[in-house]
């Protein structure tokens, strides 16, 4: 591998690190329920009449999901990915995959849609490898 390669390679993991958000990945009958860390791109894209003057044109939202190749090498079509309570998105087809991660895209589903699936957050406040206890030195009344 070259060194360039290699650079890009590790910034590429290191924008991972600091830009994912913690997800749940499953399939609908959810026997294979996977944690993972996940990008959300929302893209807008403008398709239409293309005249530059708006007429007939609208965006039209295709997101896109970036997994590390190293949490999931082959994205499921049909496979859920659920970021946060009410915020979920179901697997369309593959893209090209690079050398630390993979991108799908996929289609945002509605609230309603993917009530009652499991989240990251379990019970909708914290993702699960955060949660602990806390405790709060005695005040001393004065």
């Amino acid at each position: 591998m070259s060194r360039f390669r290699a650079h890009m390679d590790r910034g590429r993991r290191t924008l991972h690190e600091h830009m994912s958000v913690p997800a749940l990945y499953f399939d609908a009958a959810l026997t294979h329920v996977q944690a993972v860390t996940v990008r959300v791109h929302e893209n807008y894209v403008r398709v239409g009449g293309q005249s530059n003057f708006h007429a007939a044109e609208v965006e039209e939202d295709s997101p896109r999901i970036s997994f590390l190749l190293s949490e999931v090498e082959q994205p499921q079509r049909g496979f859920y990915v659920t970021t946060g309570p009410g915020v979920g998105y179901v697997v369309d087809h593959k893209l090209p995959s690079g050398s630390v991660d993979v991108m799908a895209e996929v289609t945002r589903q509605r609230p309603v849609d993917i009530a009652g699936l499991p989240t990251p957050y379990g019970d909708g406040w914290l993702p699960a490898f955060i949660r602990g206890s806390l405790t709060f030195p005695a005040m001393r009344g004065g």
